[in-house]
C-alpha cells in the first residue's frame, strides 16, 4: 500500500477553532495531522471531535487546534 504524503489537510497547533472550521468544512478529509512549531507531528483529530467540540460547550473562541488533537499518535514508517 502507498504511503500517502500529499494533499494532507496538516493544521498548526496554534490555529483557532474559528479557522480550523472552515479548513475542515471545505476538506474531503476525515482525519486532520497537526504539527508543532517545528513541523513535527503532535497529535491528530477527526471530523467527530470537531463535532463534540461543536455541541460541548460554548468555548470554541477558547478552543485551538492542539486540544482537539489526540495524543499520542501511532506512526509507522517504511522502515520498520
Amino acid at each position: 500500500m502507498p504511503i500517502r504524503t500529499e494533499n494532507l489537510q496538516v493544521i498548526a497547533e496554534a490555529t483557532p477553532f474559528d479557522q480550523v472550521l472552515p479548513r475542515v468544512a471545505n476538506s474531503t478529509e476525515t482525519l486532520f495531522p497537526v504539527v508543532d512549531g517545528a513541523g513535527r507531528l503532535s497529535g491528530i483529530f477527526t471530523l467527530r471531535d470537531v463535532r463534540l467540540a461543536l455541541l460541548g460547550s460554548d468555548w470554541g473562541p477558547l478552543v485551538l487546534a492542539t486540544d482537539l488533537a489526540t495524543r499520542p499518535v501511532l506512526t509507522v514508517t517504511p522502515k520498520r
